[in-house]
């Protein structure tokens, strides 16, 4: 864009303009292999993260806690009753209700003009199967390490901005795979060293690049799970 600075008749380029998002600048580890990188996301002071980003990782925490086998077994779990009921949604005027229930301390009304939908993505419990692996295409050895460690990512449509929040997966059988042909690519290069032993020949062992864990909403993943393209989800 250019403008006419009024005080001298000249055109000036202005400054680009950085939207002010309640969003981290972290980088993007929905691919990260192995381990729950949400260990120690609790341990996070409020006062570092913004409104609605507190309101993300309750929920996570929430959900995370509800799905453990530390839940009492007769327990209610009631976040993951209330998302099912609700198309696993949270509706921008339900946020204070949830920040409520789930203790955090947003009794400043201000707060209010901060609070977002919020979108919960987790294939396996909301449509009663694991998704299938990115790499084998199969869903036999899926299974949920983790969460990624942040809560949520935003998702910038044309009429709103909203939160989306998933779960990392892990295909068991692609971890293996891996292992065992990282294995045979060192014994493979051992014995070439050992066969050019003296020789002025350098070996390289080259490592085997297969992704066995993946967040749920990617792209490779959806078009595996045909009932999305019928449900109906409104918030």
């Amino acid at each position: 864009m250019v403008i006419i600075d009024s005080a001298s008749p000249r055109f000036v380029a202005p400054k680009d303009v950085g939207a002010t998002l309640d969003a981290e600048d972290d980088e993007d580890d929905d691919d990260d292999e192995d381990g729950d990188n949400n260990n120690n996301n609790t341990t996070k002071q409020a006062g570092e993260e913004g409104v609605m980003r507190q309101v993300l990782r309750a929920v996570q925490v929430r959900i995370k806690y509800e799905e453990s086998d530390a839940f009492p077994a007769l327990g209610t779990k009631r976040m993951l009753e209330y998302l099912k009921s609700h198309n696993w949604c949270i509706s921008r005027c339900d946020v204070p209700m949830i920040a409520k229930k789930l203790k955090l301390d947003h009794n400043i009304p201000l707060f209010k003009y901060y609070y977002t939908k919020l979108v919960v993505w987790m294939p396996h419990l909301q449509f009663g199967h694991m998704p299938c692996c990115i790499n084998c295409k199969d869903n036999n050895k899926v299974g949920v390490p983790g969460y990624p460690s942040h809560p949520g990512r935003m998702v910038v449509d044309l009429k709103e901005n909203y939160f989306i929040m998933g779960c990392r997966y892990k295909c068991n059988q692609c971890k293996k795979d891996k292992e065992r042909l990282n294995a045979i690519a060192k014994a493979a290069a051992a014995t070439a060293a050992a066969a050019t032993a003296g020789a002025d020949v350098e070996v390289e062992v080259t490592k085997i690049n297969l992704q066995y864990t993946f967040i749920g909403w990617d792209s490779r993943v959806l078009p595996r799970i045909p009932r999305l393209f019928n449900e109906t989800s409104r918030c």
